[in-house]
């Protein structure tokens, strides 16, 4: 019977179009219906099928966003001129 089909890992990433790895971080993460049998994962086809139906699909991390860039003329304080002839002499 169709219905009783039982993926593999690298099964069920061709089914979903993904990879192997990611298959494995959702599985492990409880993200995709999966059960673990020994050290490999397995999937029941219409749990997949299931889940695609019901839109469970998991977005992706919201990305970072960049920071801003200090102006190009200015410098870090750490990088500006010193200025020696403001500074007092030290007697050793």
């Amino acid at each position: 019977m169709e219905s009783d089909l039982i993926f593999t890992t690298d099964e069920a990433a061709e089914f979903l179009k993904t990879t192997r790895r990611t298959i494995e971080e959702m599985a492990r993460r409880g993200d995709l219906p999966a059960v673990k049998v020994g050290k490999e994962w397995r999937f029941h086809l219409e749990a997949l099928a299931d889940w695609v139906r019901a839109g469970r699909l998991v977005r992706s991390a919201p990305k970072k966003q960049k920071q801003p860039k200090p102006p190009i003329n200015q410098s870090p304080p750490s990088l500006r001129p010193v200025d020696w002839s403001q500074r007092k002499a030290v007697n050793a």
